[in-house]
């Protein structure tokens, strides 16, 4: 059973200059609310992206306007708010 929609990346890159896609978005978005599903926009790269889809009830997002991919040694500190400097971002081996 599916619990989650996702939107695609090709639908929030035009999310700030594109009627149709706000209408599409807007439509997913009512429809997976109706049915009790959790809507994830994917590939948000800007605040103006993450705020047009705010303002259509999508309440989830994620892509590089929130961070890029990173290594696990660098994941908790980040999720705790305490970065890893760039230096010691890199796993050492023993030897």
């Amino acid at each position: 059973e599916f619990r989650r929609v996702k939107l695609d990346k090709a639908l929030i890159d035009n999310i700030t200059s594109s009627a149709r896609s706000v209408d599409i978005v807007r439509g997913i978005g009512r429809m997976a609310t109706d049915l009790g599903m959790e809507v994830v926009a994917e590939g948000v790269e800007t605040a103006e992206q993450f705020t047009a889809l705010r303002s259509l009830g999508i309440p989830f997002a994620q892509g590089y306007h929130f961070a890029r991919p990173m290594k696990p040694l660098v994941l908790l500190p980040f999720l705790l708010g305490k970065p890893v400097p760039v230096e010691q971002r890199t796993l050492r081996v023993a030897g």
